[in-house]
């Protein structure tokens, strides 16, 4: 059946309505309830002599046909799905087409036939993904058509980033190369860095070495693209630290490593330590996904650590101790349980401080970077920090972000604004995508509560920031309620450590 006019009397929110159809393609665009939906009713009831509508059928994600076009956060005209738009594509695709092999062919011929423009590609990716949800497709013939589409979108870098989902999914040697080859040409086709790319890459090298690996051949490659993915996915967990899946894959990364690839005692303890590291970095970072990480993280507590109770542990960690190479790892362990089981508070400090004796140590200087960097409002801890990266001067090289982001916040707590935000210009001149969202709180000295500063509302440049009376700065302003937005109005506020700028919060206004 081919529809080729359709014309509306006084049906839904149709007066008068008269479309004519092209033989191929017909893309439905438009703000939210304009009718599309509507239109697609009319065209199923005239077809089945029945309307959709009567139906109730759980097919979330299915079906490619409408598309709603909004704004969203100021950017440009996005186009998304609508659950109950591919579902009325999903039945009149059933419907008209009943052989699976037709369905692939008109789903091939419209792929073929759309333009290369991005919100084609959109639609273009949109669609392949609906059509893996239906299920009703062959593995194979599915590959086929995100060729195809490949053939259309080759210089749309986002496109390439799904595509070389497609090509991973495969499973080959040769397709995991081609997808690395063409994800390094997407991010040239990039105007700022994108970790949605990074991470790609991190995951396809660390497939590419486990691959090498299972082959036994040109071992070499294993250990090649498992270094890259090492590095990769640090970068991804570096660029947006909020999110799960870069801490997720490095976890998974390093304890694979742990665990097939032969290692020297003070390699492998300083795997183990970046292991425990990485994991306490995520639980106080991520907010959601946080099951992902635990799930990875336990995983590698009950492979390696669950056949021994802690007796047992303890005295594992003496050993390694008592032998003067394996001291500083035995050192950082044995922090890291009493601290987790709150036992040996002494201990605990005494430890510490014989790391300090380390720092030519790298997973020392490491740790020890990460622990000062906790407790800056510490005014104890901020001055080891300051000397700690005075004298270990690989730190900016290992952190280059954090080194930057923690020295920022040290200054700030010493008051020294102006050499505060020089760190937040390298930052900015280094990473161009950072998630926007990761910040630190202002605590108060010696103490794990948020500091409350008080002070006035005043314009500067036409904005409107808050002046602290303590510290006689002025700070720009989160979002708020537009009745705190009065020039003299006399606030508290917490404040921020964003990777931008130091941004206050109003949480209320001073009354006298």
């Amino acid at each position: 059946m081919k529809i080729n006019h359709i014309e509306l009397k006084n049906f839904r929110n149709y007066k008068d309505c008269s479309v004519d159809f092209d033989p191929f393609i017909n893309i439905f665009i438009g703000k939210n309830a304009q009718g599309k939906t509507n239109l697609l009713e009319a065209i199923y009831i005239l077809s089945l002599s029945k309307s959709f509508k009567t139906k109730v059928i759980d097919v979330e994600g299915r079906g490619i046909l409408i598309q709603e076009e909004i704004k969203a956060k100021g950017l440009d005209p996005d186009l998304y799905f609508k659950t109950k738009h591919p579902i009325i594509a999903d039945l009149l695709v059933k419907e008209i087409l009943k052989s699976k092999d037709r369905i692939f062919e008109k789903y091939l011929s419209i792929i073929k036939r759309l333009i290369p423009t991005k919100t084609m590609s959109r639609l273009a990716i949109n669609l392949l993904k609906a059509i893996k949800e239906l299920d009703e497709i062959s593995v194979g013939k599915i590959h086929k058509l995100y060729d195809a589409a490949y053939n259309v979108f080759e210089d749309d870098p986002y496109f390439i980033l799904n595509y070389t989902i497609n090509l991973q999914s495969r499973g080959s040697k040769e397709n995991l190369l081609k997808a690395l080859k063409l994800l390094v040409y997407a991010e040239s086709l990039l105007d700022i860095r994108n970790d949605r790319f990074i991470h790609r890459r991190g995951v396809i090298s660390f497939d590419l070495a486990r691959l090498f690996f299972k082959e036994e051949t040109q071992l070499n490659f294993t250990f090649k693209y498992l270094e890259e993915a090492e590095d990769i996915l640090e970068l991804k967990q570096l660029l947006d630290p909020c999110s799960s899946f870069g801490y997720v894959d490095y976890l998974k990364t390093l304890i694979w490593k742990l665990e097939n690839i032969y290692l020297g005692k003070d390699e492998e303890l300083s795997l183990r330590i970046q292991i425990e590291e990485l994991y306490e970095t995520a639980i106080t970072s991520v907010s959601e996904g946080l099951n992902r990480i635990e799930e990875a993280y336990h995983t590698y507590r009950e492979r390696h650590l669950s056949k021994l109770n802690l007796p047992q542990y303890l005295k594992e960690l003496d050993d390694l101790y008592n032998n003067q190479e394996t001291r500083p790892y035995a050192c950082i362990l044995k922090f890291k349980i009493f601290e987790e089981k709150n036992i040996h508070l002494e201990e605990q400090q005494e430890l510490l401080e014989e790391l300090e004796n380390y720092t030519y140590n790298n997973e020392v200087a490491k740790f020890l970077f990460k622990f000062y960097s906790k407790r800056l409002n510490y005014l104890t801890y901020r001055m080891k920090f300051l000397d700690l990266v005075k004298i270990v001067n690989k730190l900016k090289e290992f952190k280059s972000l954090m080194y930057d982001y923690y020295m920022y916040i040290a200054e700030a707590y010493n008051r020294n604004f102006q050499y505060a935000f020089e760190h937040l210009k390298d930052i900015d001149k280094t990473y161009n995508y950072l998630n926007p969202d990761f910040q630190q709180t202002w605590k108060d000295p010696d103490s794990v509560v948020d500091r409350i500063f008080s002070g006035v509302i005043v314009k500067h440049k036409g904005y409107y920031c808050f002046k602290s009376y303590d510290l006689q700065y002025r700070f720009s302003l989160k979002k708020c309620d537009k009745k705190f937005l009065n020039e003299g109005l006399k606030v508290n506020c917490y404040l921020h450590f964003y990777f931008t700028s130091i941004r206050a919060e109003i949480i209320s206004e001073i009354t006298d």
